[in-house]
């Protein structure tokens, strides 16, 4: 019965030894690394979605600039017309505001981010 345990125990050992170790118990400067590294994600995930933003935003934005001055002239700027010959058109124009405003939110809030980023 002293060798069942025995070998046992160390049947047990094994597979103590082969369970990896839990995330953050390893050397401690290569768990900052890894934790500094994926919190650059954020804030460059973030300054990516607010170019993105605002870049679409001014195109939208220019498109809709260059389709009134498509519209009728007979409108004139007062765009005293059916609302069916500009009506997409503003809407471009408020899409194109809305994103060049959401792009800016984002951009400031990445500021912050970035300066959180490098305090650490």
């Amino acid at each position: 019965m002293g060798t069942e345990s025995t070998t046992a125990a160390a049947r047990l050992a094994v597979l103590r030894a082969r369970i990896p170790a839990p995330v953050g118990t390893g050397t401690g400067g290569a768990t900052r690394e890894r934790h500094r590294r994926y919190s650059l994600a954020l804030p460059a995930t973030v300054a990516a979605v607010g170019v993105a933003a605002r870049a679409t935003g001014g195109a939208l934005y220019g498109v809709s600039g260059q389709r009134y001055d498509n519209i009728n002239p007979a409108c004139g700027v007062s765009m005293m017309c059916d609302a069916s010959q500009w009506g997409s058109t503003r809407n471009l124009e408020r899409a194109g505001i809305g994103l060049l405003i959401a792009g800016g939110v984002l951009v400031a809030v990445d500021v912050g981010l970035w300066a959180g980023w490098v305090a650490r």
